[in-house]
């Protein structure tokens, strides 16, 4: 009955929900308005940005009743382009889960990575920062999209569960509708005789083939590598910064040392303070 990963959540609330009348549209409804509600603030941040980082930038004397048009423009825009990507994301293979964790990891990798150079280093250089950023977003991106085109075979799935418990005269069929390209299957044989066993097809795969493989849980930190050291170098290639404010570092010797040391300094005065009450009190 499952031909997509994707279909397990609804499938399962009709499965132990479908008899209680109105349970199941009262979970689509709450998935509904949770994803309506995130997307919405998405749309509402990504048009503000817009706006005020580049539209205003350019214009700076743009009304406000322009400025408000332009806004709700841009926020429809964005929407056309969010509802264009469901319908690409439909027909990519793998869960939402993890779509939509590969592609924010394409992001969220080096941008930590930026705030890292930021405030560890003086070094540093705009233009460094970005091109180190670009080309771990880059990275990611193409092994992203490396494993999603590249028709490598599946992971390899758990093997099949246990069949001492089940009725002999239960009915095994063959789930080789389910299972992924790529597997060799056999029979699903009942009780204790030999069960399904699926083989990974990996004596062709080239050696691209094998680093597309990597799980997309390091994605972001491989951007974040790539980020981090291609924006350092390539910021010792760039004229160092004139001008550093030093209240945006990071130093060990002021936040950490330093810290301790004023806690230590607060707790010495509070116990002196005490100490001369107790004094005053004996008095």
């Amino acid at each position: 009955m499952i031909d997509n990963i994707n279909q397990l959540v609804p499938y399962t609330v009709l499965t132990f929900f479908g008899e209680l009348p109105g349970l199941p549209g009262l979970f689509i409804a709450a998935l509904s308005s949770a994803a309506f509600s995130t997307l919405s603030s998405c749309l509402s941040s990504l048009s503000a940005i817009a706006y005020k980082d580049i539209l205003k930038v350019r214009n700076p004397n743009i009304s406000a009743h322009v400025a408000t048009n332009i806004s709700r423009l841009v926020t429809i825009l964005f929407g056309v382009i969010a509802i264009a990507v469901t319908f690409l994301i439909s027909n990519l293979p793998g869960s939402v889960n993890s779509l939509f964790s590969s592609f924010v990891a394409c992001m969220d990798g080096p941008t930590c990575a930026i705030f890292m150079l930021s405030a560890f280093s003086r070094r540093v250089t705009s233009k460094g920062v970005l091109f180190g950023a670009m080309c771990g977003m880059s990275i990611s991106l193409w092994l992203n999209l490396g494993k999603l085109f590249s028709e490598i075979p599946a992971d390899t799935p758990l093997p099949a569960g246990p069949t001492d418990t089940c009725s002999s005269t239960s009915n095994f069929t063959s789930l080789a509708s389910v299972i992924p390209s790529g597997y060799s299957t056999t029979t699903y044989l009942p009780l204790n005789e030999t069960s399904t066993t699926l083989e990974h097809a990996t004596n062709n795969l080239t050696e691209l083939q094998e680093f597309y493989r990597v799980s997309y849980m390091y994605y972001s930190f491989i951007g974040f590598t790539v980020s981090l050291v291609i924006g350092f170098l390539a910021s010792l290639c760039c004229e160092a910064p004139k001008h550093v404010d030093t209240r945006c570092l990071f130093e060990f010797r002021k936040h950490v040392l330093g810290k301790q040391s004023d806690n230590v300094n607060e707790r010495t005065i509070g116990n002196a303070n005490e100490e001369e009450v107790l004094q005053e009190n004996k008095f």
